[in-house]
């Protein structure tokens, strides 16, 4: 098994996700809040490199975005299940990834799970 470096802007605060097929089929049916280990599994298969961050506010509750991509010299946020983004010139395609239909609100596209494959 090869061990990385946790792909993290802050080396205090990272994510860690399923690796294992048989663990990650049985989290991916368990419920809802497992549903962010099948969408890295399904990214990741896909060939991306996952990127994770955490930001505080001013009530010291921190915020998370659940995977970053990085697309011609862009940024691509993925929240899994909620969102809540300011426009930024420095992002490029917004994602929500849920349980429902393919849609747009604006500029955020909401994707499917099954769909995370062709980010």
């Amino acid at each position: 098994m090869k061990w990385r470096i946790p792909l993290t802007d802050k080396w205090d605060t990272f994510k860690m996700y399923v690796g294992d097929t048989g663990l990650f089929v049985t989290l991916a049916f368990a419920d809802k809040e497992v549903t962010e280990n099948m969408i890295a599994q399904m990214l990741t298969a896909s060939g991306n490199k996952l990127f994770y961050h955490t930001f505080p506010d001013e009530n010291k509750h921190y915020y998370e975005i659940d995977f970053i991509l990085s697309r011609a010299q862009k940024i691509c946020p993925i929240e899994v299940k909620s969102s809540g983004y300011k426009t930024s010139d420095r992002i490029r395609d917004r994602y929500l990834m849920y349980t429902k239909d393919l849609s747009k609100d604006g500029a955020l596209q909401m994707v499917p799970v099954y769909m995370a494959p062709f980010l």
